[in-house]
């Protein structure tokens, strides 16, 4: 019996390697489905998107500014793009430390689909302006050129994908140097960091915006973190739930022999942590452990308080990634992980919702289309009469909730015919819902 108590054990006991408290096991997904909050908190930062870009085409189109809206852009300008960084982190997957399995990823989930859609965009662009010089065919080559190879090229087109692209791909470099190791990979990581600011305060744009994906590696790093420590807040629960249960016992002689079994395999797991944890990591699984709603509150009033503060100094805390620009770098760091944190929380607290689970499957769709749904839809609205009179923030919220429909709209048609251009399967997204874990009891 001892011996089969042994068995169960190491099986219900995780094989972890101490690494400053946190186990060095590459995260993987739950084996009973997709994690719904992070499909929630991609919709959340995609809807700041398209409202952030709605708003840039509102002033072309008329409108002035108004202190809701520049209160709404100030909130969620540092944090819409490094929210999909941090998710990419949090699901990378261990299949990815073969170069092989990772590249067929990057080929598959990446390189075609930027291919395809950055295709289509660049011809589309070519063919309006073709339109304009009064479809003079002799200006196609240069047309072309200018509008569709070299932005093609240098990752121009959908620039948010080729800089997660080469984000990965440097990200998982890092893994191998730091061999998954706590330490060397936070180090490595700011010196990636580091050298991304200081490329792009010399105002450098790089192709494939390498230097946003350098930047963005903390981002990275920290989503992969709070996965490893959810996992290992898991385990530890499963152990210590294992240690309690002595349902399987087959009699009671054997019941106190196999509760101290269980027990020494806990205490075992403790002892390959290294006995008492840091103090980092006993913050971060208390405030891991506590209820998402507590958690939103406290992530969100504290980025709150941050962003009036920080907003005395640096006027407006703007941020624009895509050129490299930041309000500071140190302030910026410090206030999108703790907006990141509270974006988590709020998702988790959301739980389930169809709408906002398919839009955050369905982002690359939404990356596309949402600015083209953004020209039309402020067209239409010029055609309704008072409507130049409304605030902007009003003409902003339903340009934002008719691109997002129309992209939607998109969606289900690309998802029906043409998946592979989204780099899945066909039928790949007709369940949409909750976060779903086995229980093993």
């Amino acid at each position: 019996m001892k011996d089969g108590m042994s068995a169960v054990t190491a099986a219900a006991v995780p094989r972890a390697v101490s690494c400053g408290g946190l186990d060095r096991r590459t995260p993987t997904a739950p084996a009973g489905g997709r994690l719904g909050w992070v499909d929630i908190a991609r919709a959340l930062a995609m809807l700041a998107v398209i409202f952030g870009h709605v708003g840039t085409e509102s002033v072309g189109a008329g409108y002035t500014h108004d202190g809701a809206y520049g209160l709404i852009t100030m909130i969620i300008n540092p944090v819409k793009l490094p929210v999909f960084f941090a998710l990419s982190g949090y699901l990378y997957s261990h299949r990815y430390d073969d170069c092989e399995q990772l590249a067929h990823r990057t080929l598959r989930a990446r390189i075609i689909p930027y291919a395809f859609w950055g295709s289509f965009m660049g011809l589309v662009a070519t063919a309006m302006d073709l339109m304009r010089c009064g479809f003079d065919f002799g200006r196609l080559p240069s047309l072309l050129l200018s509008n569709y190879i070299l932005p093609l090229l240098r990752g121009n087109l959908i620039w948010f994908i080729p800089c997660l692209t080469v984000l990965e791909l440097i990200f998982a470099l890092l893994l191998r140097l730091s061999r998954k190791r706590m330490l060397p990979l936070v180090l490595l990581t700011v010196l990636c960091t580091a050298l991304g600011y200081i490329v792009s305060s010399r105002g450098e744009i790089m192709p494939w915006k390498f230097d946003t994906a350098l930047t963005s590696t903390q981002f990275m790093t920290l989503g992969y973190l709070l996965r490893r420590l959810s996992d290992r807040m898991r385990s530890s629960a499963d152990v210590s739930k294992m240690a309690k249960n002595v349902d399987y016992v087959e009699n009671a002689a054997n019941e106190t022999s196999q509760r101290g079994a269980a027990r020494e395999a806990v205490s075992g797991t403790a002892a390959a942590d290294g006995g008492m944890k840091p103090l980092p990591y006993s913050i971060a699984s208390a405030l891991h452990g506590l209820h998402p709603g507590i958690r939103a509150a406290i992530y969100t009033a504290l980025y709150a308080v941050l962003l009036a503060s920080f907003n005395l100094v640096w006027q407006g805390c703007t941020v624009n990634m895509n050129l490299g620009g930041y309000f500071n770098p140190v302030l910026f760091t410090v206030l999108s992980f703790v907006g990141i944190l509270a974006v988590f929380a709020i998702s988790e607290l959301i739980g389930s919702s169809r709408m906002l689970c398919f839009i955050g499957r369905n982002t690359f769709v939404f990356f596309v289309w949402h600015m083209y749904a953004a020209k039309a839809g402020l067209a239409l609205l010029g055609l309704l009469p008072h409507s130049s009179e409304l605030p902007m923030t009003a003409a902003v919220l339903i340009v934002t909730v008719f691109s997002a429909a129309v992209a939607a709209l998109v969606s289900a048609a690309v998802n029906r015919f043409i998946p592979f251009s989204v780099g899945r399967p066909r039928g790949a997204n007709k369940e949409c819902g909750a976060e779903k874990e086995s229980k093993k009891d």
